[in-house]
């Protein structure tokens, strides 16, 4: 049998015994104990997994069916599966947790003590619990999950989860730079325009939109870009670009409006 080169960190860990009282604090699984700290231990090498789940009964199950497809996460655990078979393994476990926060603290523990993370010793592929840093994927992985990935349609219960959970987080301002460069110059997506077609604002979201323009002055550059841009536009939805007398009436009153508000601040 072929022995792994020791190196690094792995050197000072595999170069202890395991803990004396290792075995001791081995329990079955029962109906009642849910929550905790579990290893998946190979019989005949003593190299062990170390785990932490709020169900321990479910937990063992997912692990076996990863196992037994080929697919578990864990490419060493999975070898010595492979190599050695489902009766070589033992599911136990090592500790029962009351508080779900202190899950991870515990299967840190664990990992540090029954060595899990060393090559030699076990199967654990992180030294960290709860943290993927420091792993890296394979070109060919990178592919593989890209594709996998690809085409995948999400369900409509789902999408109303995800923008449950979405709505009212702001979103930083590099995000939304990175947007709006992205959307520059790129013209509306036929579906959104035909979606937004006949569509008729609240009046909650009316009103939003009236306190969030009040007050606000349009810089100078900024209204000949718009004059610019509107000059020789056809007026969609009116004959001959003609306004109503209701609409004239309207400009007429919001005109006067800010000629007050200008001439109070100029007099003050």
């Amino acid at each position: 049998m072929r022995r792994l080169k020791k190196t690094g960190r792995c050197r000072t860990l595999c170069a202890r015994r395991l803990p004396s009282g290792y075995d001791a604090t081995v329990r079955s699984v029962t109906d009642d104990e849910r929550q905790g700290v579990y290893a998946i231990r190979n019989i005949v090498s003593g190299r062990v997994y170390v785990g932490s789940t709020i169900k321990i009964r479910k937990r063992w199950g997912e692990h076996r069916s990863l196992l037994e497809s080929g697919k578990h996460h864990s490419i060493r655990l999975q070898r010595s599966w492979i190599k050695h078979g489902a009766d070589a393994f033992a599911f136990e476990i090592l500790e029962l947790i009351d508080e779900t926060n202190g899950l991870l603290k515990a299967e840190q523990v664990w990992i540090d003590k029954l060595y899990a993370a060393c090559p030699l010793r076990g199967f654990n592929v992180l030294a960290t619990a709860g943290s993927v840093a420091g792993r890296s994927f394979s070109e060919e992985a990178i592919a593989k999950m890209s594709a996998s990935r690809r085409g995948r349609t999400i369900s409509p219960s789902t999408r109303l989860l995800i923008s449950a959970a979405l709505k009212g987080r702001p979103r930083p301002e590099s995000t939304r730079l990175a947007i709006g460069i992205g959307r520059t110059g790129k013209p509306m997506p036929e579906s959104y325009l035909l979606k937004r077609r006949g569509w008729k604002h609240t009046d909650a979201a009316k009103e939003k939109m009236r306190a969030s323009h009040t007050g606000r002055t349009v810089a100078e550059e900024t209204r000949k870009k718009i004059s610019a841009k509107l000059t020789g536009r056809k007026v969609i939805g009116r004959k001959n670009g003609a306004r109503s007398a209701e609409t004239k009436a309207k400009i007429s009153v919001a005109n006067k409006l800010a000629y007050a508000r200008k001439h109070a601040q100029e007099t003050i």
